[in-house]
């Protein structure tokens, strides 16, 4: 098992880069030793999809590790289900993240990205918002640009340490694109500043 956990991690991590031939390759490797293995499976169909519908399937991609993390929901069968759903039909994968992020919201105990965006309006700043939530409630990002997004309001907010466990959290997802670059160099500015004051 720990021979298909290292490959699965691997896999996992050639999908994050888009290297969709490899990580096809290692998913379908799991899948000669273990047919009936859930998350090889998904890795394989979601190989697939991206090789027509990129965004899509790392959309859902972002979104099953989320759920894998949640204890009492069964990411492997939303997933799957979800990816069984859509042929390609564009308003069938964005029903599917509204009906997700109605129904699920409860189980994953947290609040939606877009949810916070208008508590954000509502409380006239991010910083209020934020701490309202920041001891007692998850905030559930499912894409990239939300989360980048997401991280640069927490820096430019003063959550500096927080956007830092955040991104040492993410580590294993996210690939290191641009956005993660310039999004480093800004905390390590900040705290250059921090100790030269």
């Amino acid at each position: 098992m720990k021979n298909i956990s290292s490959k699965l991690n691997s896999a996992e991590n050639h999908f994050a880069k888009k290297d969709y031939n490899k990580a096809l390759t290692l998913f379908g490797d799991i899948l000669i030793e273990m047919p009936d293995f859930n998350p090889a499976k998904i890795g394989v169909l979601l190989c697939d999809l991206a090789l027509d519908h990129e965004h899509e399937s790392h959309a859902l991609y972002d979104y099953y590790t989320i759920l894998r993390k949640t204890k009492n929901i069964k990411a492997d069968e939303i997933l799957l289900e979800a990816i069984k759903s859509f042929d390609g039909n564009i308003d069938k994968i964005s029903d599917f993240f509204r009906s997700i992020n109605s129904s699920k919201i409860d189980a994953i105990d947290g609040i939606m990205y877009e949810d916070f965006k208008q508590m954000i309006e509502r409380r006239g700043s991010f910083k209020r918002a934020f701490e309202d939530l920041m001891y007692s409630t998850k905030i559930v990002i499912s894409g990239h640009d939300d989360f980048i997004e997401f991280m640069n309001k927490l820096v430019d907010n003063g959550f500096k340490d927080v956007a830092i466990n955040y991104l040492e959290n993410a580590g294993g997802i996210l690939p290191f694109d641009e956005d993660i670059r310039h999004l480093i160099n800004k905390i390590n500015m900040i705290e250059t500043l921090e100790e030269k004051s």
